[in-house]
């Protein structure tokens, strides 16, 4: 949100979960600190990274 000064942020990283993912959501909406911005970023894939 541009312009808005938000001190805040919560993402919530999701792959195959939509059965969880409300209950995520609300749970940030329950918290009693109120000034966050959040992310629902879907399909979001664990990967591993090899370092060579």
């Amino acid at each position: 949100m541009a312009g808005t000064d938000i001190s805040s942020c919560v993402v919530i990283p999701t792959y195959d979960r939509a059965h969880i993912t409300g209950h995520a959501i609300q749970s940030v909406l329950d918290q009693t600190y109120q000034d966050l911005e959040t992310y629902v970023e879907w399909k979001c894939l664990a990967r591993r990274v090899k370092n060579e």
